[in-house]
């Protein structure tokens, strides 16, 4: 099966591997690693253009789009430090944007 969206499948497998594998075990170092690849593959989601069929959602998507880089962004920063309950929760904030886009294709 195709996905709808090409980048936000990249994006989804980097923050699979921080989500499932590197924050439950508050692996600093690899958090830091998916926290800068995420980021990486936010410009390929902010020009991405969703089919004819779903061209009505293209707005919500843009939308969803840009708060999943304003929390990716903020996770960036707060990855600078070692604060474990302030980047798991950054963890959660991305996981939640992410959730959010993906649900525009339901």
């Amino acid at each position: 099966i195709r996905p709808v969206v090409p980048a936000l499948a990249e994006f989804h497998e980097e923050l699979y591997k921080l989500y499932h594998y590197y924050a439950p075990e508050y692996d600093l170092a690899n958090i830091r690693v998916q926290a800068k690849a995420m980021q990486d593959k936010i410009p390929a989601l902010k020009e991405s253009k969703l089919s004819k069929k779903l061209e009505s959602r293209q707005k919500d998507f843009d939308d969803a789009v840009l708060a999943l880089s304003a929390e990716c962004d903020a996770f960036m920063k707060t990855c600078e430090k070692d604060d474990k309950e302030a980047v798991l929760a950054g963890v959660e904030k991305v996981h939640s944007a992410y959730v959010k886009t993906e649900k525009i294709f339901e």
